[in-house]
Protein backbone atom coordinates (compact mmCIF):
# COMPACT_ATOMS: atom_id res chain seq x y z
CA UNK A 1 0.00 0.00 0.00
CA UNK A 2 1.38 3.42 -0.93
CA UNK A 3 2.05 6.11 1.67
CA UNK A 4 -0.93 8.27 0.66
CA UNK A 5 -3.28 5.28 0.92
CA UNK A 6 -1.89 4.32 4.33
CA UNK A 7 -2.43 7.90 5.52
CA UNK A 8 -6.04 7.95 4.32
CA UNK A 9 -6.73 4.58 5.93
CA UNK A 10 -5.32 5.78 9.24
CA UNK A 11 -7.40 8.96 9.18
CA UNK A 12 -10.54 6.98 8.36
CA UNK A 13 -9.89 4.48 11.14
CA UNK A 14 -9.51 7.04 13.95
CA UNK A 15 -13.21 8.06 14.22
CA UNK A 16 -14.27 4.43 14.02
CA UNK A 17 -11.82 3.53 16.77
CA UNK A 18 -13.04 6.39 18.96
CA UNK A 19 -16.70 5.42 18.54
CA UNK A 20 -15.90 1.79 19.27
CA UNK A 21 -14.07 2.77 22.45
CA UNK A 22 -17.00 4.90 23.62
CA UNK A 23 -19.46 2.11 22.91
CA UNK A 24 -17.31 -0.37 24.80
CA UNK A 25 -17.19 1.92 27.83
CA UNK A 26 -20.95 2.57 27.70
CA UNK A 27 -21.63 -1.16 27.53
CA UNK A 28 -19.71 -1.78 30.75
CA UNK A 29 -16.30 -2.89 29.44
CA UNK A 30 -13.57 -2.78 32.09
CA UNK A 31 -11.71 0.56 31.80
CA UNK A 32 -7.99 1.10 32.19
CA UNK A 33 -7.88 1.08 36.00
CA UNK A 34 -4.46 2.69 36.17
CA UNK A 35 -5.61 5.57 33.97
CA UNK A 36 -8.75 6.08 36.03
CA UNK A 37 -6.71 6.02 39.25
CA UNK A 38 -4.39 8.69 37.83
CA UNK A 39 -7.42 10.81 36.92
CA UNK A 40 -8.77 10.55 40.48
CA UNK A 41 -5.44 11.50 42.06
CA UNK A 42 -4.90 14.34 39.60
CA UNK A 43 -8.40 15.77 40.05
CA UNK A 44 -8.03 16.16 43.81
CA UNK A 45 -4.33 16.06 44.75
CA UNK A 46 -3.51 15.71 48.41
CA UNK A 47 -6.78 13.99 49.36
CA UNK A 48 -7.04 10.32 50.36
CA UNK A 49 -7.79 8.20 47.30
CA UNK A 50 -11.37 7.21 48.20
CA UNK A 51 -12.24 10.73 49.33
CA UNK A 52 -11.06 12.04 45.98
CA UNK A 53 -12.91 9.25 44.16
CA UNK A 54 -16.20 10.11 45.88
CA UNK A 55 -15.79 13.77 44.93
CA UNK A 56 -14.96 12.94 41.34
CA UNK A 57 -17.97 10.60 41.12
CA UNK A 58 -20.26 13.40 42.28
CA UNK A 59 -18.70 15.86 39.83
CA UNK A 60 -19.03 13.51 36.86
CA UNK A 61 -22.64 12.65 37.65
CA UNK A 62 -23.57 16.30 38.16
CA UNK A 63 -22.08 17.08 34.74
CA UNK A 64 -23.74 14.12 33.09
CA UNK A 65 -20.38 12.47 32.23
CA UNK A 66 -21.69 8.90 32.47
CA UNK A 67 -18.63 7.16 30.98
CA UNK A 68 -16.27 8.83 33.43
CA UNK A 69 -18.68 8.28 36.35
CA UNK A 70 -18.99 4.58 35.49
CA UNK A 71 -15.19 4.25 35.43
CA UNK A 72 -14.84 5.95 38.81
CA UNK A 73 -17.61 3.78 40.29
CA UNK A 74 -15.87 0.62 39.02
CA UNK A 75 -12.58 1.80 40.55
CA UNK A 76 -14.25 2.47 43.90
CA UNK A 77 -15.75 -1.03 43.86
CA UNK A 78 -12.37 -2.63 43.14
CA UNK A 79 -10.70 -0.57 45.87
CA UNK A 80 -13.33 -0.72 48.64
CA UNK A 81 -16.97 -1.30 47.76
CA UNK A 82 -18.03 -0.22 51.26
CA UNK A 83 -16.88 3.32 50.47
CA UNK A 84 -20.41 3.94 49.17
CA UNK A 85 -23.60 3.40 51.13
CA UNK A 86 -26.49 1.59 49.48
CA UNK A 87 -28.30 4.93 49.20
CA UNK A 88 -25.36 6.60 47.47
CA UNK A 89 -24.83 3.63 45.18
CA UNK A 90 -28.48 3.45 44.14
CA UNK A 91 -28.50 7.16 43.31
CA UNK A 92 -25.29 6.84 41.30
CA UNK A 93 -26.44 3.78 39.35
CA UNK A 94 -29.81 5.37 38.66
CA UNK A 95 -28.08 8.40 37.16
CA UNK A 96 -26.07 6.06 34.91
CA UNK A 97 -29.44 4.92 33.46
CA UNK A 98 -28.32 1.41 32.58
CA UNK A 99 -31.21 -1.02 31.89
CA UNK A 100 -29.11 -3.75 33.55
CA UNK A 101 -29.98 -2.16 36.91
CA UNK A 102 -33.68 -2.86 36.27
CA UNK A 103 -33.17 -6.37 34.93
CA UNK A 104 -31.26 -7.69 37.93
CA UNK A 105 -34.29 -7.53 40.22
CA UNK A 106 -32.61 -9.42 43.07
CA UNK A 107 -29.79 -6.88 43.30
CA UNK A 108 -32.15 -3.95 42.80
CA UNK A 109 -34.38 -5.26 45.57
CA UNK A 110 -31.39 -5.46 47.94
CA UNK A 111 -30.36 -1.89 47.09
CA UNK A 112 -33.87 -0.54 47.59
CA UNK A 113 -34.21 -2.31 50.91
CA UNK A 114 -30.95 -0.89 52.23
CA UNK A 115 -31.19 2.55 50.62
CA UNK A 116 -33.21 4.39 53.23
CA UNK A 117 -32.68 8.15 53.71
CA UNK A 118 -31.79 7.81 57.39
CA UNK A 119 -28.66 5.89 56.37
CA UNK A 120 -27.91 7.75 53.17
CA UNK A 121 -24.81 9.60 54.34
CA UNK A 122 -21.67 7.51 54.83
CA UNK A 123 -20.51 7.69 58.46
CA UNK A 124 -16.80 7.77 57.49
CA UNK A 125 -17.06 10.47 54.80
CA UNK A 126 -18.55 13.80 55.82
CA UNK A 127 -18.63 15.11 52.24
CA UNK A 128 -22.43 15.28 51.80
CA UNK A 129 -22.28 13.05 48.75
CA UNK A 130 -25.78 11.70 49.36
CA UNK A 131 -27.66 15.06 49.34
CA UNK A 132 -25.49 16.22 46.43
CA UNK A 133 -26.49 13.21 44.35
CA UNK A 134 -30.17 13.62 45.28
CA UNK A 135 -30.08 17.23 44.13
CA UNK A 136 -28.22 16.29 40.95
CA UNK A 137 -30.83 13.64 40.17
CA UNK A 138 -33.64 16.11 40.83
CA UNK A 139 -32.20 18.73 38.48
CA UNK A 140 -31.24 16.20 35.77
CA UNK A 141 -34.24 13.89 36.06
CA UNK A 142 -35.49 14.47 32.51
CA UNK A 143 -32.02 14.01 31.02
CA UNK A 144 -31.46 10.80 32.99
CA UNK A 145 -34.81 9.39 31.83
CA UNK A 146 -33.93 10.32 28.24
CA UNK A 147 -30.67 8.36 28.48
CA UNK A 148 -32.59 5.23 29.45
CA UNK A 149 -35.03 5.79 26.59
CA UNK A 150 -32.11 5.78 24.15
CA UNK A 151 -31.18 2.28 25.34
CA UNK A 152 -34.48 0.73 24.25
CA UNK A 153 -36.02 -0.37 27.56
CA UNK A 154 -39.36 -2.13 27.68
CA UNK A 155 -42.45 -0.08 28.48
CA UNK A 156 -42.58 -1.55 31.99
CA UNK A 157 -38.89 -0.77 32.59
CA UNK A 158 -39.37 2.80 31.39
CA UNK A 159 -42.39 3.31 33.66
CA UNK A 160 -40.64 1.76 36.68
CA UNK A 161 -37.53 3.87 36.07
CA UNK A 162 -39.63 7.03 36.25
CA UNK A 163 -41.08 5.80 39.53
CA UNK A 164 -37.57 5.08 40.82
CA UNK A 165 -36.30 8.55 39.91
CA UNK A 166 -39.18 10.20 41.76
CA UNK A 167 -38.79 7.83 44.70
CA UNK A 168 -35.18 8.91 45.17
CA UNK A 169 -35.75 12.65 45.40
CA UNK A 170 -39.43 13.23 46.21
CA UNK A 171 -40.13 14.14 49.84
CA UNK A 172 -43.13 15.40 51.73
CA UNK A 173 -46.54 13.91 52.32
CA UNK A 174 -48.33 15.16 49.23
CA UNK A 175 -45.53 14.22 46.85
CA UNK A 176 -45.32 10.73 48.28
CA UNK A 177 -49.10 10.28 48.07
CA UNK A 178 -49.00 11.16 44.37
CA UNK A 179 -46.16 8.66 43.93
CA UNK A 180 -48.26 6.01 45.68
CA UNK A 181 -51.03 6.61 43.18
CA UNK A 182 -48.59 6.19 40.29
CA UNK A 183 -47.30 2.92 41.77
CA UNK A 184 -50.81 1.49 41.78
CA UNK A 185 -51.33 2.65 38.19
CA UNK A 186 -48.07 0.97 37.23
CA UNK A 187 -49.12 -2.27 38.92
CA UNK A 188 -52.45 -2.20 37.11
CA UNK A 189 -50.87 -1.51 33.74
CA UNK A 190 -48.04 -4.09 33.95
CA UNK A 191 -49.29 -6.78 36.36
CA UNK A 192 -46.89 -9.45 35.01
CA UNK A 193 -43.74 -7.33 35.33
CA UNK A 194 -41.20 -8.58 37.92
CA UNK A 195 -40.73 -4.92 38.87
CA UNK A 196 -44.27 -4.61 40.29
CA UNK A 197 -43.43 -6.32 43.64
CA UNK A 198 -40.44 -3.98 44.02
CA UNK A 199 -42.55 -0.91 43.34
CA UNK A 200 -45.19 -1.95 45.85
CA UNK A 201 -42.74 -3.02 48.52
CA UNK A 202 -40.16 -0.24 48.37
CA UNK A 203 -41.61 2.74 46.50
CA UNK A 204 -45.19 2.71 47.78
CA UNK A 205 -45.23 4.24 51.26
CA UNK A 206 -48.22 4.12 53.56
CA UNK A 207 -48.27 7.27 55.67
CA UNK A 208 -49.50 7.63 59.20
CA UNK A 209 -49.22 10.11 62.02
CA UNK A 210 -46.43 9.72 64.53
CA UNK A 211 -47.65 8.39 67.91
CA UNK A 212 -47.39 11.69 69.79
CA UNK A 213 -48.38 15.23 68.90
CA UNK A 214 -50.03 18.44 70.03
CA UNK A 215 -52.33 21.11 68.67
CA UNK A 216 -53.69 24.56 69.38
CA UNK A 217 -57.19 25.37 68.18
CA UNK A 218 -59.39 28.43 68.08
CA UNK A 219 -62.99 28.89 67.08
CA UNK A 220 -66.30 30.46 67.83
CA UNK A 221 -69.25 28.76 69.47
CA UNK A 222 -72.96 29.33 69.83
CA UNK A 223 -75.48 27.45 71.94
CA UNK A 224 -78.69 27.30 73.93
CA UNK A 225 -79.59 26.27 77.45
CA UNK A 226 -82.09 23.60 78.36
CA UNK A 227 -84.17 23.25 81.51
CA UNK A 228 -84.93 26.16 83.82
CA UNK A 229 -81.69 27.82 82.74
CA UNK A 230 -83.18 28.12 79.26
CA UNK A 231 -85.97 30.26 80.70
CA UNK A 232 -83.37 32.66 82.08
CA UNK A 233 -80.96 32.87 79.09
CA UNK A 234 -82.10 32.53 75.50
CA UNK A 235 -78.71 31.82 73.95
CA UNK A 236 -74.97 32.11 74.46
CA UNK A 237 -71.95 32.61 72.23
CA UNK A 238 -68.25 33.22 72.59
CA UNK A 239 -64.64 32.51 71.68
CA UNK A 240 -63.31 28.98 72.12
CA UNK A 241 -59.61 28.33 72.71
CA UNK A 242 -58.24 24.82 73.21
CA UNK A 243 -55.04 22.87 73.53
CA UNK A 244 -54.73 19.20 72.66
CA UNK A 245 -52.28 16.38 73.23
CA UNK A 246 -52.26 13.18 71.16
CA UNK A 247 -51.11 9.78 72.34
CA UNK A 248 -51.74 7.45 69.42
CA UNK A 249 -55.54 7.52 68.95
CA UNK A 250 -56.21 9.07 72.37
CA UNK A 251 -56.83 12.82 72.55
CA UNK A 252 -56.53 14.88 75.74
CA UNK A 253 -58.09 18.33 75.31
CA UNK A 254 -58.53 21.38 77.50
CA UNK A 255 -60.98 23.94 76.12
CA UNK A 256 -62.00 27.40 77.30
CA UNK A 257 -65.14 29.20 76.12
CA UNK A 258 -65.23 32.90 76.97
CA UNK A 259 -68.54 34.46 76.01
CA UNK A 260 -71.87 35.88 77.01
CA UNK A 261 -75.28 34.45 77.93
CA UNK A 262 -78.17 36.67 76.85
CA UNK A 263 -81.13 37.20 79.17
CA UNK A 264 -84.24 38.29 77.29
CA UNK A 265 -85.92 39.55 80.47
CA UNK A 266 -84.72 40.67 83.88
CA UNK A 267 -85.11 38.19 86.70
CA UNK A 268 -84.22 37.58 90.32
CA UNK A 269 -82.14 34.65 91.51
CA UNK A 270 -80.89 34.00 95.05
CA UNK A 271 -82.10 37.42 96.07
CA UNK A 272 -80.06 39.26 93.43
CA UNK A 273 -81.42 41.14 90.47
CA UNK A 274 -80.14 40.03 87.07
CA UNK A 275 -80.87 42.63 84.40
CA UNK A 276 -81.91 42.04 80.84
CA UNK A 277 -79.00 41.69 78.44
CA UNK A 278 -75.69 39.87 78.51
CA UNK A 279 -74.13 38.08 81.43
CA UNK A 280 -70.56 36.82 81.33
CA UNK A 281 -70.21 33.08 80.68
CA UNK A 282 -67.10 30.99 81.22
CA UNK A 283 -67.17 27.32 80.32
CA UNK A 284 -64.11 25.13 80.78
CA UNK A 285 -63.77 21.46 79.86
CA UNK A 286 -61.07 18.84 80.30
CA UNK A 287 -61.91 15.98 77.97
CA UNK A 288 -60.59 12.61 76.94
CA UNK A 289 -61.41 11.39 73.41
CA UNK A 290 -60.65 8.59 70.99
CA UNK A 291 -59.96 9.45 67.37
CA UNK A 292 -61.35 7.46 64.46
CA UNK A 293 -59.47 8.60 61.35
CA UNK A 294 -60.16 7.82 57.71
CA UNK A 295 -57.67 9.68 55.54
CA UNK A 296 -58.30 13.40 55.91
CA UNK A 297 -61.40 12.97 58.09
CA UNK A 298 -61.28 12.35 61.83
CA UNK A 299 -64.19 11.78 64.20
CA UNK A 300 -63.46 12.02 67.92
CA UNK A 301 -66.12 11.34 70.56
CA UNK A 302 -65.08 12.77 73.93
CA UNK A 303 -66.18 13.06 77.52
CA UNK A 304 -64.75 14.71 80.58
CA UNK A 305 -65.00 17.29 83.32
CA UNK A 306 -66.90 20.56 82.82
CA UNK A 307 -66.74 23.78 84.85
CA UNK A 308 -69.05 26.77 84.34
CA UNK A 309 -69.50 30.20 85.80
CA UNK A 310 -72.11 32.86 85.00
CA UNK A 311 -71.83 36.39 86.36
CA UNK A 312 -73.73 39.60 85.83
CA UNK A 313 -71.78 42.27 83.99
CA UNK A 314 -70.67 45.30 85.99
CA UNK A 315 -72.94 48.23 85.12
CA UNK A 316 -71.98 50.78 87.79
CA UNK A 317 -68.61 51.29 89.42
CA UNK A 318 -70.30 52.35 92.69
CA UNK A 319 -72.57 49.32 92.83
CA UNK A 320 -71.73 46.35 95.04
CA UNK A 321 -70.06 43.29 93.53
CA UNK A 322 -72.36 41.86 90.84
CA UNK A 323 -73.94 38.49 91.47
CA UNK A 324 -72.27 35.40 90.08
CA UNK A 325 -72.88 31.70 90.33
CA UNK A 326 -69.36 30.70 91.26
CA UNK A 327 -67.60 27.78 89.62
CA UNK A 328 -69.94 24.82 89.18
CA UNK A 329 -68.52 21.40 88.31
CA UNK A 330 -70.15 18.76 86.14
CA UNK A 331 -69.51 16.86 82.94
CA UNK A 332 -68.89 17.63 79.29
CA UNK A 333 -69.64 15.22 76.42
CA UNK A 334 -69.64 15.63 72.68
CA UNK A 335 -68.22 14.88 69.28
CA UNK A 336 -65.52 16.60 67.27
CA UNK A 337 -65.20 16.28 63.49
CA UNK A 338 -62.00 17.46 61.84
CA UNK A 339 -60.89 17.74 58.23
CA UNK A 340 -57.12 17.78 57.75
CA UNK A 341 -55.23 19.97 55.30
CA UNK A 342 -51.77 18.40 55.44
CA UNK A 343 -48.56 20.17 54.53
CA UNK A 344 -45.26 18.59 53.57
CA UNK A 345 -43.83 19.85 56.84
CA UNK A 346 -45.95 20.63 59.89
CA UNK A 347 -47.85 22.10 61.46
CA UNK A 348 -50.89 20.87 59.58
CA UNK A 349 -54.22 22.69 59.47
CA UNK A 350 -57.46 21.16 60.70
CA UNK A 351 -60.92 22.60 60.17
CA UNK A 352 -63.10 21.66 63.13
CA UNK A 353 -66.75 21.24 64.02
CA UNK A 354 -67.42 20.46 67.68
CA UNK A 355 -70.85 19.69 69.11
CA UNK A 356 -71.46 18.92 72.75
CA UNK A 357 -73.31 19.35 75.99
CA UNK A 358 -72.00 20.74 79.28
CA UNK A 359 -74.03 20.07 82.40
CA UNK A 360 -72.80 21.45 85.72
CA UNK A 361 -74.16 22.13 89.16
CA UNK A 362 -75.25 25.72 88.53
CA UNK A 363 -78.50 24.83 90.32
CA UNK A 364 -76.54 24.97 93.58
CA UNK A 365 -76.53 28.74 93.11
CA UNK A 366 -80.28 28.82 92.50
CA UNK A 367 -82.77 26.11 91.41
CA UNK A 368 -83.75 28.32 88.47
CA UNK A 369 -80.21 27.82 87.09
CA UNK A 370 -80.63 24.09 86.59
CA UNK A 371 -80.09 22.91 83.04
CA UNK A 372 -77.47 22.11 80.40
CA UNK A 373 -75.62 24.10 77.79
CA UNK A 374 -75.80 22.65 74.26
CA UNK A 375 -73.27 24.12 71.88
CA UNK A 376 -71.67 23.93 68.46
CA UNK A 377 -68.36 25.52 67.56
CA UNK A 378 -66.56 26.10 64.25
CA UNK A 379 -62.84 26.68 64.13
CA UNK A 380 -59.42 25.55 63.08
CA UNK A 381 -56.41 23.92 64.68
CA UNK A 382 -52.68 24.00 64.05
CA UNK A 383 -51.57 20.40 64.50
CA UNK A 384 -47.95 19.54 65.15
CA UNK A 385 -48.01 15.82 64.43
CA UNK A 386 -45.79 14.83 61.49
CA UNK A 387 -46.60 12.06 59.08
CA UNK A 388 -44.16 9.24 58.47
CA UNK A 389 -44.03 6.63 55.74
CA UNK A 390 -43.22 2.96 56.04
CA UNK A 391 -41.51 0.71 53.51
CA UNK A 392 -43.68 -2.10 52.25
CA UNK A 393 -46.88 -0.12 52.57
CA UNK A 394 -48.61 -2.04 49.77
CA UNK A 395 -48.23 -5.77 49.29
CA UNK A 396 -51.22 -6.54 47.09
Amino acid sequence: MSAPLRFLATVAFLPVSFVAQMCAQESGAVPDSAAVARTIVTAYPGLPFLVAARRLLARDLERGDRVEARNVLSTIDRTDASALTASERLLAETMLADPALLRDTARLSALLEQAVPAFGEHPDYRDRLYPALREALRTRADAVAAVLDDRAPSDAERAFFNLLINHLFVSGLRGREELNRRVENFAGQYPASPLVPLARRYIHRDYGEVPFGAAFSAGYGVGRFSGDLGDRFAYAHGLLLAGELYIREVTVAASFLFGVAHATNPFTARGSAWPQGNAELTSIALDLGYEFRNGRLAVTPFAGLGVQNVSRAVTDDTAPEPPHTGDAIGYDIGLMIGCRVPFDAGPHLDFRVRVGCTHTGLSSYDPSFSGSFWYITLGFALVQRPYEGKIGGSSQ
